[in-house]
């Protein structure tokens, strides 16, 4: 384990304890606001992104996008619901600006969705901080930040094949938000 998850395992801890979270499965239907996560380099995936984010504002959701590039500078347009950092935006520790961090803390979201296909330090720290009442996520951690977690098996993604790394994880993300969206419409809450 590296200094630097080591340094994240002991921020995670410590926060769990300063401010404990109530954990609440949300529906589809009762909930209205939305954190994506995901990495947002190169373009495509900014696009593919945008587009996930327009499909859920179709149904009158508010949807706010933080996305990570793992660059020193970015050149993608950020605007209020669709925030962009980078590398030089974050600590030698990989721990966002306070900026970053403060976007996802002041807002109530119902329900995040991790689209990464790997977790990267960074958006690992905006996935904790992010003040939800349902975290949800494609791959399982150590840190407990997801109150569950779709997989997304081989024989899913293999229906399209491409040599492109970039095609992989974008249909990655299309199927994992497709699963999530349809397990949280599927699945209604026992309080009305």
């Amino acid at each position: 384990m590296s200094l630097r998850t080591r340094l994240f395992q002991f921020h995670a801890q410590r926060f769990a304890k300063r401010l404990p979270r109530q954990k609440q499965f949300v529906d589809y239907a009762h909930a209205s606001s939305f954190l994506i996560i995901d990495e947002c380099a190169p373009a495509e995936n900014y696009a593919t992104i945008e587009h996930l984010a327009h499909n859920l504002r179709k149904d009158n959701k508010q949807v706010t996008v933080v996305g990570y590039v793992h660059q020193k500078q970015h050149t993608a347009p950020t605007t209020a619901d669709f925030v962009i950092f980078d590398k030089s935006q974050t600590t030698l520790w990989g721990r966002p600006d306070d900026m970053v961090l403060a976007i996802v803390e002041k807002q109530q979201f119902d329900i995040v969705i991790d689209l990464t296909q790997r977790p990267r330090l960074p958006l690992r720290y905006v996935a904790l901080h992010a003040n939800a009442r349902c975290k949800i996520s494609g791959y399982l951690d150590d840190y407990n930040l997801s109150d569950f977690i779709i997989e997304i098996s081989d024989k899913q993604q293999s229906n399209k094949q491409s040599s492109k790394r970039e095609d992989i994880h974008n249909e990655y993300r299309k199927i994992l938000f497709a699963e999530i969206v349809r397990y949280l419409q599927a699945i209604r809450q026992s309080q009305p």
